[in-house]
């Protein structure tokens, strides 16, 4: 999973119904504009918000005669599989950054983290600030603790 390449605007589409799974005339569409800190839990209600409004826009078309359509520029769509447990697991060749965005675009879910052969479901992060680096594992909680280089 790339999450460096994640966009912050998405958006829904209404399109016509043909024998190729998302291969109709586009009728409308609505863009969502993100901040890039959404989870994925935010971003589907996001998303759902806009299908609703989308929706009621295109029942007022209906209701006013023959729906004028477009074509879909099929090099220009995106199509998001679920993510494998792959994907979602944080490795040590992971940044900082790439790991939480791993992390938000799991929740409400479980990423995981590879330590060596050995995967742990995380299922919430939180930060602390130490002066050696270790892997600690108290009361069923597993925290990582960066060296201080200043």
């Amino acid at each position: 999973m790339d999450v460096s390449k994640w966009k912050k605007n998405t958006g829904v589409s209404c399109i016509e119904v043909t024998p190729e799974i998302d291969g109709g005339d586009i009728v409308l569409q609505r863009k969502v504009r993100l901040t890039g800190n959404e989870n994925s839990l935010e971003v589907r209600e996001k998303l759902f918000k806009a299908s609703f409004s989308l929706f009621n826009d295109v029942l007022d078309l209906i209701c006013q005669g023959p729906l004028k359509t477009h074509k879909q520029d099929m090099t220009k769509r995106d199509y998001h599989s679920n993510p494998s447990q792959e994907d979602k697991t944080i490795t040590n060749n992971d940044t900082v950054s790439s790991a939480l965005a791993k992390l938000k675009a799991c929740a409400p879910g479980n990423a995981y983290v590879q330590i060596n052969d050995n995967v742990f479901k995380v299922n919430s992060v939180s930060w602390s600030q130490t002066s050696k680096a270790k892997l600690k594992l108290k009361d069923g909680r597993l925290s990582f603790f960066l060296e201080n280089t200043l």
